[in-house]
């Protein structure tokens, strides 16, 4: 049967200076979370990416990173512009169909084929058909967001979020630019006889994390497919 320790002067000092080291890094934590924020965004964004600078890297033969860097920000941001551009009109022309059919259904006072009969007397009962016509619309949208705007602008909060958030895609360039360096630097920090384990787990926990983000990516996608058609 094993016998607890006993509190000696020194196994409560230990104790001690654990309980402050975790009450200062939970208080620099949350004085810092606005700033934290941001920049754990930037490291995901830049873990997502790196392939994508190396990719450039090697098969364009660029000879600085930053170059690489620059590049692949402008493919992706031109992938995400070129996606907006092609599907919002799709979107928003759906959200019109969607609301000529409500119009038609409050004028009519009739049910429609693919809507079962206990919706349409819960929508005829708590809902106003001219009040979500105008909401489908984007005329209430459009009054919320003018009004909210011209609110948020005025003020100093926003200026100073937007810019904690500018300093995300900052972090972004930063840390892609000395990723590889990074890496090697979190490798220093375990001890010599602990690095070839622990680099087994970090290459086995690198190789899962990107099987799995393949894997959510190749679904995302087949659902968009889907989707669309």
């Amino acid at each position: 049967m094993s016998q607890s320790r006993p509190f000696t002067f020194d196994r409560v000092i230990r104790i001690l200076i654990g309980l402050a080291f975790v009450t200062g890094v939970y208080w620099l934590v949350n004085r810092l979370s606005n700033v934290l924020l941001p920049f754990f965004l930037a490291c995901l964004i830049s873990y997502i990416l790196e392939p994508l600078v190396e990719f450039n890297l090697k098969k364009l033969h660029l000879h600085w990173r930053i170059a690489a860097i620059f590049f692949t920000l402008t493919e992706v941001t031109l992938v995400i512009g070129g996606l907006i551009y092609f599907f919002l009109p799709s979107v928003l022309k759906e959200i019109h169909d969607m609301a000529a059919i409500i119009r038609d259904y409050s004028a009519h006072n009739r049910s429609l084929p693919f809507i079962p009969k206990e919706i349409h007397d819960y929508l005829t009962a708590y809902f106003d058909d001219d009040t979500m016509v105008r909401l489908l619309e984007g005329q209430h949208l459009e009054s919320i967001l003018s009004k909210g705007t011209s609110v948020i602008s005025a003020s100093v909060g926003f200026v100073i979020h937007t810019l904690e958030w500018f300093l995300a895609f900052i972090y972004v360039i930063f840390i892609l630019l000395d990723y590889q360096h990074i890496m090697r630097g979190f490798g220093l920090l375990v001890p010599p006889k602990y690095r070839p384990i622990a680099s087994r787990i970090g290459n086995d926990i690198k190789n899962s994390m990107n099987r799995y983000f393949r894997g959510q990516a190749l679904l995302a996608l087949c659902a968009a497919v889907f989707y669309c058609v």
